[in-house]
């Protein structure tokens, strides 16, 4: 009986060297391949490929230098994950039979790049500068210089990434998973949860499904230096103390939202306050559509006001309760740099008080307004609603819930129905 254990040890012992012995140099097969590719672009070379006793597949000590420019990208890692050695040895035939494992991630450890190379710097060109959350994080910077170098002082980033997803539920939910660390300055964490609305299919994915629906997204910021070093630098280039920096990129941070003619409301903008006011927070936003985004939604407002209502986003600070917060849009615009009306660190003088604007409940009971108690009468109609911000709605109404109303509205060449809350209507009128 012994020696038969001892036999058996030895036959799967075996076996496994040589699936891993077979794998390794597969891998090593197709990357060489890839490096001759590669060479008419750079030199990309690795130093070795290892499978994990869990079940993973490493290459180590990945470089690429481009020909064009004097710049070079490291790795330290490419790591596919799998749930164990099993799935990974299996994996390329269940791939070819169209099967899908339940969990793969791949994640990248320690890539090196200096942020201020030939290659970001082209990278950030392609992108057209900077975008409006750039803006948001640099808001008062002066010339925007404070990245010079990296919160941890040196010259080059270090980053880790990972991207995965997991099936839940015998398929029914989709979770994906991805997460950006830059060492020394924060990481940014995103879950999604999609209904696949089918089996997941190896040869065209989520287009194997009859209709992916988004269900609900996680976004965190965990601080890890980057908000201290922030203030400072900024403080230095600007002239300010750190203390008084923090109340001019809050207003700045205003302005920036005022040049897009966006106004965020107390609820997020208390919540970013906080963020920036003590370094080494975690800043979570949250969505629920209601209903689910799907792929079959032929067209999405990009309207804040419907978004806000359509996506339902909260946002929470350090793990505390999640609080709801609407995005509006505005005429009024400021520029990125100048104090915004109603900033958070400086209120605005009070005004003498003004009559109150008339609300739908309390509109005059004319031959063409409507209250909001009579919209059931109403149905199908087409209306004209005035907002309390002054921007105007026209549509059909197409049903009337708790505390708001839902609009037909003529969009993007087709119709939408969007939400719109009574607390938000000044009047509403027959057209």
């Amino acid at each position: 009986m012994k020696r038969i254990l001892i036999a058996a040890v030895v036959v799967i012992a075996g076996g496994l060297f040589f699936a891993q012995y077979q794998m390794t140099s597969t891998v090593r097969d197709q990357l060489d391949k890839t490096v001759q590719l590669a060479s008419f672009y750079g030199q990309l070379s690795y130093d070795d490929v290892s499978v994990t006793p869990t079940g993973n597949l490493e290459i180590s000590g990945i470089r690429f230098s481009p020909h064009t420019v004097d710049d070079s990208i490291r790795m330290d890692k490419l790591v596919l994950e799998t749930d164990n050695p099993w799935v990974l040895y299996t994996l390329s035939d269940e791939l070819r039979s169209g099967h899908v494992p339940d969990h793969l991630a791949l994640n990248v450890v320690g890539l090196r790049i200096d942020p201020h190379g030939p290659l970001m710097q082209a990278a950030v060109e392609r992108q057209g500068g900077e975008g409006m959350m750039t803006q948001l994080g640099l808001a008062g910077c002066g010339d925007h210089s404070r990245n010079a170098g990296s919160a941890t002082g040196g010259a080059v980033d270090i980053i880790d990434m990972s991207l995965g997803y997991q099936q839940t539920q015998g398929g029914s939910q989709l979770d994906i998973l991805s997460r950006v660390t830059i060492h020394g300055q924060n990481t940014l964490t995103t879950q999604l949860t999609l209904d696949p609305g089918g089996a997941l299919n190896a040869f065209n994915g989520l287009q194997s499904a009859r209709s992916v629906a988004l269900k609900s997204a996680e976004f965190q910021i965990r601080d890890q230096g980057a908000v201290q070093q922030g203030l400072e630098d900024c403080a230095r280039e600007t002239g300010m103390s750190v203390e008084a920096f923090q109340k001019h990129h809050l207003k700045a941070w205003r302005a920036v939202w005022s040049k897009h003619a966006l106004a965020p409301d107390d609820a997020l903008a208390n919540a970013y306050k906080q963020y920036i006011e003590h370094p080494g927070s975690t800043l979570e936003l949250t969505i629920e559509p209601f209903p689910p985004i799907s792929t079959e939604d032929r067209y999405l407002s990009t309207d804040p006001d419907y978004l806000s209502g359509r996506l339902n986003p909260k946002v929470g600070i350090d793990g505390g309760p999640l609080k709801p917060f609407r995005i509006s849009q505005t005429e009024t615009t400021a520029a990125a740099g100048e104090p915004a009306t109603g900033s958070l660190a400086e209120p605005p003088e009070p005004k003498p008080a003004a009559a109150a604007p008339q609300t739908a409940r309390e509109a005059p009971t004319g031959p063409a307004t409507i209250a909001v108690n009579e919209l059931n009468r109403h149905m199908h109609q087409a209306l004209r609603i005035v907002l309390n911000s002054g921007k105007v709605l026209e549509g059909r109404l197409q049903a009337v819930e708790g505390q708001r109303l839902q609009l037909q509205r003529r969009m993007f060449g087709g119709n939408m129905v969007v939400p719109v809350n009574y607390s938000d209507i000044q009047t509403i009128q027959r057209q």
